[in-house]
């Protein structure tokens, strides 16, 4: 067993991997960072911590990252599944958002957003704050929309 394993992982398209992982720059470069282009995090997997360095090697519509794989210790081959299945989630790499771009490409707000912001791919904990807000909103629209509350309460929903 080594103790330094390189991995490619391909996942469904589109993947913006700078804009998906943009979020962590600037952030304690103790627990992750995104710099040059490179997103690394120690991550903790039974026995072990491995550092993993992240970095795009496909392109948009033909996802695929580059991972380097580094220990103190031996890297057993479960070691390397549990990383590539924290890899994976951490970047929600199996979410496919082509439902989505299909539902709001005749939207002329919505799909000149989806346009610019093609292929970002949020975490699930990101993605918490944003579904709460999006769901504040449909709220108030729902009430306001049937008349049952006034325009300023429904700011006040929509806004929490």
């Amino acid at each position: 067993m080594e103790r330094a394993l390189r991995l490619r992982i391909k996942t469904v398209p589109p993947l913006n991997f700078d804009l998906s992982a943009a979020i962590f720059a600037g952030g304690d470069p103790q627990i992750r960072t995104y710099e040059n282009g490179k997103y690394w995090q120690v991550l903790r997997v039974p026995t072990k911590w491995i550092l993993s360095t992240i970095s795009s090697s496909g392109t948009v519509d033909e996802p695929e990252l580059a991972v380097e794989l580094q220990s103190n210790a031996a890297i057993s081959n479960h070691d390397k599944k549990l990383t590539e299945e924290m890899i994976r989630s951490l970047f929600n790499l199996p979410f496919d958002l082509t439902a989505f771009y299909q539902e709001v490409k005749n939207d002329p707000i919505l799909s000149n957003l989806t346009q610019q912001l093609r292929g970002l791919k949020m975490n699930k904990l990101e993605a918490l704050p944003a579904d709460d807000l999006g769901l504040r909103r449909h709220i108030a629209h729902y009430y306001c929309s049937d008349r049952r509350i006034s325009g300023e309460e429904a700011r006040s929903i929509a806004e929490g």
